[in-house]
């Protein structure tokens, strides 16, 4: 067997460029208590990126000072090369030794692979894409919890992690989601509207995304949705408010609308509006009827 295919090898002093570090805490073990999961207790890591100007590594070690500085050159010796992990990680032992050298220069490419290592590229996505399953790469999605499970443990490589089922609707469509680990622990509401970054799909049992160590739960403002309505009913509300009910008897608020008198023989009408969260922005009538009446709240 090569050294290249092994899972460690001790290579050859190497001339590397430390490119930026980052540290992160995650949780290292989980309490459940009255069907409540908690993390039990933590763990920090401070991952370097490295780069020899060809080819980029990590270098993990516990805690929250880093092994190399950001901006420095080495060379280092008598360390090992791990390929365990998917990349490249460079671990130093109590014979390694790491000589400051000289800086070079790293060609832009080398640099950004290194990066990466750290913050790996997402793509912002609708979720409406044809190839959202098979395109590859880390994808980010906006969007409204349609419905939400508890957390529950599973069983993994690694022992038992929370893990969290979840509908996503982004636009017209629902998009199946598990969130992993301390991201299954985020706090979560049926409406919320959240983004989550770095998800990764897989295609089996059902297609779904999930949550990669990479991932970050967010809550945002809802987005202004521009949609095609049939109203069947029509309801005074408080403050002068008007509740119009669409004929798959969903709720839209239009906060202040002097102008907009919808009868009940009026109905049913087909209206254009833009709504966040159900709660009416503007609208456009489709008809002469209210041509010019409403003016956007």
């Amino acid at each position: 067997m090569s050294a290249a295919s092994l899972p460690y090898s001790r290579p050859a002093p190497t001339r590397i460029t430390c490119v930026d570090n980052r540290t992160n805490r995650r949780a290292k073990s989980y309490e459940v208590s009255k069907n409540e999961i908690k993390i039990a207790s933590y763990k920090t890591t401070t991952i370097s990126a490295l780069s020899d100007g060809v080819r980029a590594f990590i270098a993990p070690v516990d805690g929250e000072i880093a092994l190399f500085e950001t901006g420095r050159a080495y060379i280092i010796k008598n360390y090992t090369l791990s390929h365990k992990f998917g990349r490249e990680c460079i671990f130093l032992n109590p014979n390694s030794k790491k000589f400051q050298t000289a800086s070079f220069e790293l060609p832009e490419e080398a640099e950004r692979s290194a990066k990466y290592l750290l913050n790996p590229p997402t793509a912002l996505l609708s979720g409406e894409e044809q190839d959202l399953f098979t395109r590859g790469g880390f994808i980010s999605l906006k969007g409204e919890i349609e419905k939400l499970q508890v957390p529950r443990m599973t069983r993994v490589g690694d022992g038992e992690v929370p893990i969290r089922d979840l509908s996503l609707r982004c636009g017209q469509v629902v998009v199946e989601v598990s969130l992993w680990r301390d991201e299954a622990l985020v706090e979560l509401s049926l409406g919320d509207h959240i983004e989550i970054s770095c998800l990764r799909a897989s295609l089996k049992p059902s297609p779904k995304l999930n949550s990669s160590s990479y991932s970050a739960v967010e809550k945002t403002v809802a987005e202004p949705v521009e949609v095609e309505l049939t109203f069947i009913g029509v309801l005074e509300g408080d403050g002068g408010a008007t509740v119009l009910l669409s004929d798959a008897y969903e709720e839209y608020t239009v906060l202040a609308a002097p102008a907009l008198d919808i009868a009940a023989d009026d109905l049913p009408i087909k209206l254009t509006l833009t709504h966040r969260n159900k709660t009416v922005q503007s609208i456009e009538p489709l008809g002469e009827m209210f041509e010019g009446m409403f003016e956007e709240v």
